[in-house]
Parts: structure tokens; sequence; C-alpha cells
């Protein structure tokens, strides 16, 4: 059991201001740099894509991943597509095309985690 002490400060993270990046596709960067010191060797957000939305298809160099924390929709990678939902975590290699489309009539709430080699 961990006991109870409201004089502990967790460090808490804010986020950056959101930017629209395509129609109903809504992203907000976790900003690590100014609220963790040394800044992690990653970098991280939270997007939204609204009901009959997607994601832009996009490849970089980074390796990524991403947590499905609300809803369900599409992933288009590498030529293959796949269905995913609440509670999936997925990882792509870099230079990999990826896509999510929201097929359903609920709103997606993704987390992503990025870096570079």
């Amino acid at each position: 059991m961990i006991a109870k002490n409201d004089s502990i400060n967790l460090p808490r993270l804010s986020f950056l201001s959101a930017e629209c990046l395509a129609p109903g596709l809504n992203v907000c960067e976790i900003d690590l740099a100014s609220s963790v010191s040394p800044s992690p060797s990653f970098q991280a957000s939270r997007f939204t894509v609204d009901p009959g939305c997607s994601s832009p298809p996009e490849k970089h160099e980074v390796h990524e991943m991403w947590f499905i924390s609300e809803g369900k929709g599409k992933l288009a990678y590498d030529q293959q597509e796949m269905q995913i939902k609440q509670n999936d975590f997925v990882y792509f290699e870099p230079n990999k095309t990826h896509q999510v489309i929201n097929d359903s009539s609920e709103m997606m709430v993704i987390f992503s985690i990025w870096w570079g080699d």
C-alpha cells in the first residue's frame, strides 16, 4: 500500500499550444524541454482525430510509437491496413509510411512518442 503524502510535489508536464495539422486532426506536443531536466532523448504528443477524419500519410527518420487512449479506427502502415482500438500500442520503423483513419463515430485520442537513433 502506498502511503498518502500531500507534501510530495509530482512533476506535472504541460502541453504546447494545439496545432490543427489537417481537418479534424489536432496535435498538442508535450513540453518536455522546459518541464524535464535534463531534456529527454525523445519527444511526445497527444493528438485527436475526429470521426470521419484522418492524419495525412507520413514517413520520417525517427522511430515512433502510438498508444490509442480512446476510440478506434484503421491504421495504414507500410502498404498494409489493420484495425486499431483503445489500449492498442503500435510501433513504426523509420521511413515507413503510416496514417490513422477514424472510420468510427467517436473521437480518437492517441499519444505519440518518437526518437532518433
